[in-house]
């Protein structure tokens, strides 16, 4: 519904998600996945993608990083 107004929203969004994403809690973990799938697809690739590739490099989980 807020199309390119979430954008900036999004990028604070990210590491939070990012962290959700490494919990043995399938749910949460799952869930955490499909709303970073969702705001890729929604949100202007090339705002977003640096800050996911940044968070993602620096992280010691594999599961992150894959």
């Amino acid at each position: 519904e807020l199309l390119g107004d979430f954008e900036a929203y999004a990028e604070m969004f990210i590491p939070v998600l990012f962290k959700l994403v490494v919990i043995t809690v399938l749910v949460i973990a799952e869930s955490a996945d499909n709303c970073i799938k969702t705001m890729l697809r929604n949100c202007k690739v090339a705002r977003v993608l640096p800050r996911i590739a940044d968070c993602a490099k620096n992280d010691r989980n594999a599961v992150l990083r894959a």
